[in-house]
């Protein structure tokens, strides 16, 4: 059984790393907790449908906040580009933050951080 992820919906708030004043950063957001473990297809599953809900309900920028995150599974990651996708082609986006080290090297050596943008800034 899947656990509820927490969701934060930050209305124009800015990122730590976001500096001067773009419409991008003043617009909606959603950050969504994503749990320790990513490779249950149900958890899997669920955050999609999150995602999705979050995306229909016009929020444009959706950050996957990745602190507690310390393994996920190709499936995941494919629903992930996915909802990038989606996203960006009404001029939005799907960030991953606060990805751990190990996690980080992973995604970075099959190049997953070309397709979703691993960001640096942590979310406040």
């Amino acid at each position: 059984m899947h656990k509820n992820f927490p969701t934060l919906t930050i209305p124009g708030k800015k990122l730590a790393s976001e500096e001067g004043g773009s419409s991008m950063s003043q617009a909606p957001r959603t950050a969504i907790v994503v749990p320790e473990q990513l490779y249950d297809q149900e958890q899997v599953d669920y955050l999609r449908t999150k995602i999705e809900i979050v995306r229909q309900s016009g929020v444009s920028h959706i950050h996957l906040d990745f602190e507690k995150c310390k393994a996920t599974s190709v499936y995941a990651l494919s629903i992930l580009s996915n909802a990038h996708d989606k996203l960006a082609e009404t001029g939005g986006s799907l960030g991953l933050h606060n990805v751990k080290p190990p996690l980080q090297e992973i995604l970075k050596s099959i190049m997953f951080d070309l397709i979703v943008p691993l960001q640096d800034s942590k979310l406040e």
